[in-house]
């Protein structure tokens, strides 16, 4: 069977004249591929009328909605198999170390509030031992010996715990040093503000028991001169009442005819 050539072009030309006549918006193609789930060039398509300046509302309102992309995520099938490590991150509540969460930033706040007004009360322990400290060593006694001096204080033990280490450390006692350490842990040693005066140091140990020494000597010869010039002006009476006796004794014998006289 043999087609006739004219009856062919006659059916192609007709083709031609309605593809011709017929107008294509850019909605339908908009549609069309929407509805074929082609994005990308939906997307493609979107990008060029934008910057043409035809903007087709239809594909605006769907690239602007994430909702559209979230769906199309999940009807993606996905044949891989979760790692160990995935499925650890998974598991982990993140909102709980987040920096951003308003409960964090509330604990934050109340821990930085107690540290404060814990630094408070420490400083002002501080300064109540320290003016108990100077109230005692400002005292009448001060200067002299007292041989009940007492139980030792938990803040004096601790300053000469420091200068008893200090002085290991400078002469040469460093196992004996760590040794004192170990038994002393609660204390820190690199830190004199942590015995718990608002005081400067003291001098090293050495420098300590020199000037308590001369102090010692020093108040040894202020009592041993004190005790000297009592005896001598007991002496000096004692004569002064000889003479006295002898002269009166010589004047009842007759041998002196002046009165006694007392210098």
């Amino acid at each position: 069977m043999s087609c006739d050539p004219s009856i062919i072009q006659q059916s192609c030309d007709g083709d031609k004249s309605q593809l011709g006549s017929k107008n294509i918006s850019y909605n339908e193609i908009a549609t069309k591929l929407l509805q074929d789930k082609l994005l990308l060039t939906a997307l493609e398509l979107h990008t060029e009328l934008v910057e043409a300046g035809k903007e087709v509302r239809q594909l605006k309102d769907f690239f602007s909605n994430p909702g559209n992309f979230e769906l199309q995520t999940q009807e993606l099938p996905t044949h891989l198999t979760r790692s160990g490590s995935q499925v650890t991150l998974d598991s982990l509540d993140l909102t709980r170390y987040s920096e951003d969460g308003a409960g964090t930033d509330e604990r934050v706040a109340v821990l930085e509030f107690e540290l404060r007004k814990a630094k408070e009360t420490i400083n002002a322990l501080r300064n109540n031992l320290t003016v108990a400290t100077e109230s005692e060593n400002n005292s009448p006694t001060k200067g002299q010996l007292n041989p009940n001096i007492g139980s030792i204080k938990p803040h004096e033990q601790r300053a000469l715990n420091f200068l008893i280490n200090e002085y290991l450390l400078i002469h040469g006692y460093k196992l004996t040093s760590i040794t004192f350490a170990d038994e002393n842990q609660s204390q820190d040693f690199d830190d004199w503000d942590d015995v718990g005066l608002n005081i400067s140091k003291p001098p090293e140990l050495l420098h300590l028991y020199r000037e308590g020494l001369k102090q010692t000597g020093q108040n040894s010869i202020v009592a041993s001169t004190q005790t000297d010039h009592d005896n001598s002006e007991e002496k000096i009476k004692n004569l002064y009442y000889l003479k006295y006796e002898e002269a009166t004794f010589l004047q009842v014998t007759g041998l002196l005819c002046d009165p006694p006289q007392i210098l």
